[in-house]
C-alpha cells in the first residue's frame, strides 16, 4: 500500500488558511455525502467563521504538523 503522500491524484494541500478551508470543503462533501447532519453542520459553520475571518484579514492559523 502506497503512503498518501505518493499518490498523483490528491490535490496538494497546505497548512496554510486556504489549504485548511479546502480542507474543510472536502470533509464537508463528505458529510453530506454520508448524511452525517451534525457533521456537516460543524463544518459548515466552521468554513463560514473561516472565510468571515480571512474577510476581515484576521484568518491567523497556528498548526502542528506531526509525523
Amino acid at each position: 500500500m502506497a503512503m498518501h503522500e505518493d499518490d498523483p491524484t490528491l490535490i496538494a494541500t497546505d497548512a496554510s488558511a486556504d489549504g485548511i478551508l479546502q480542507c474543510l470543503h472536502m470533509l464537508a462533501a463528505e458529510a453530506e455525502d454520508l448524511r452525517l447532519a451534525s457533521t456537516l453542520k460543524a463544518l459548515r459553520d466552521a468554513i463560514a467563521v473561516c472565510q468571515n475571518e480571512r474577510a476581515e484579514g484576521g484568518l491567523a492559523i497556528s498548526v502542528n504538523i506531526l509525523p
